[in-house]
């Protein structure tokens, strides 16, 4: 048993944990499955071979073996889920159309036919059809061994399998009150037509599909990645995610990887020649542009590397465009204000606003000052509540 400990479920909410798991970490659970076994072979229900169904047999084996387990069901059992006889008159029908009745209405009216109906059926034992049987049956015995019974009913021979059942409940649940006449079920056993049995691939499908859903049910959502945006055009950095406004391409030359984003290369060499802001990578890395952009890559990646083998990590993040420090102070050119109406703090960068609006005629880097008398302050203004906004 010992061994049995290590198996792994291959059933159920729990599947791919061990038994030895299960047992500690969820017992209700456990005496669910065995109560649920335990019904099955009482009832003579039966299901193909099945690797899950081997799985449930081994473990309920492995459940019982424990004594706590045994001394759970004894005192389970000792509870019972039945009623006591002083209540058994006011119980509900629960089902059908007498649905809301108690059980010694059904009795008291047996005149209109429903108690010999329920009387005359045959089901699984532990139904609530089962039970309004075993008390009509009750009240039949206690009545005929005082009086004769007005009314006989016929006690089932035998408990029919789990399929028939569920196709008599059906039809219970479709009978009117009207049509609840003796006469109308008096009628040849040759003409009842039996509802078809469910055969053993049935089953096993049914069951496969029932632990194929309670898998799904306990699968927890996948979130979406989300994809980091391009700083120099706001779109997500990937190849496929942008609107067309800009071409996305991760390449690597040796041990040099970078991102291409064509609006970037274009602001920054714009004054230089290059007009196409939407230059595919192919076209970029033939162009004299694309060795300066790589030894700039290269220089960045050496100088991560040389960090990293001193182990020393620089005090404050750098910013992405001019490779100095974002802290405001005497040797950074960044300054953290804002513009008027955005309520949002702005890390100005001389570097990054110079590449941004170089083709458009910004002829140098300038400081905060002097760029907020430029007409290109409300153009940064506009850009970055769009950019905010996203």
């Amino acid at each position: 048993m010992e061994v049995l400990g290590d198996y792994v479920l291959q059933f159920g909410k729990y599947k791919g944990k061990s038994f030895r798991w299960l047992l500690h970490n969820d017992v209700g659970y456990t005496v669910y499955l065995i109560k649920n076994v335990q019904n099955e072979e009482a009832a003579g229900l039966c299901m193909a071979d099945s690797h899950s169904k081997d799985s449930l047999q081994s473990f309920v084996s492995y459940a019982l073996s424990f004594q706590e387990i045994q001394a759970l069901l004894t005192y389970e059992a000792g509870r019972g889920d039945g009623v006591t006889a002083s209540s058994e008159d006011d119980q509900l029908v629960g089902f059908g159309a007498r649905a809301k009745s108690r059980w010694k209405e059904i009795w008291d009216s047996r005149g209109d036919g429903y108690a010999h109906f329920v009387t005359g059926k045959r089901c699984v034992p532990g139904t609530r059809m089962s039970r309004l049987q075993h008390y009509l049956l009750k009240r039949q015995q206690s009545t005929t061994s005082s009086t004769p019974a007005e009314h006989p009913m016929k006690a089932p021979a035998e408990p029919l399998a789990m399929e028939e059942d569920v196709e008599m409940e059906r039809e219970m649940l479709s009978i009117h009150n009207s049509d609840l006449q003796v006469q109308s079920y008096a009628m040849p056993v040759a003409a009842a037509a039996l509802p078809t049995p469910l055969t053993q691939d049935s089953i096993e499908k049914i069951v496969q599909g029932i632990l194929e859903m309670e898998q799904q049910q306990q699968r927890p959502e996948q979130k979406m990645r989300q994809t980091k945006p391009c700083l120099a055009c706001g779109q997500p950095k990937s190849r496929y995610g942008t609107d067309g406004s800009s071409i996305h391409f991760f390449y690597q030359q040796g041990p040099v990887r970078d991102f291409y984003c064509s609006r970037k290369v274009h602001q920054t060499y714009a004054a230089e020649g290059l007009s196409d802001p939407r230059m595919p990578f192919e076209q970029f890395a033939a162009s004299e542009f694309f060795q300066r952009e790589l030894e700039a890559t290269k220089k960045r990646v050496e100088e991560k590397a040389r960090r990293q083998r001193l182990g020393s990590q620089p005090p404050d993040r750098l910013c992405r465009f001019c490779h100095l420090t974002l802290k405001q102070g005497p040797n950074s050119p960044h300054i953290h204000t804002g513009f008027p109406g955005v309520a949002c703090k702005h890390i100005y960068c001389p570097s990054k606003v110079f590449s941004l609006y170089r083709d458009k005629g910004m002829a140098r880097e300038m400081t905060w000052k002097e760029f907020g008398a430029t007409p290109f302050f409300e153009a940064e203004r506009r850009r970055w509540m769009e950019e905010r906004t996203k």
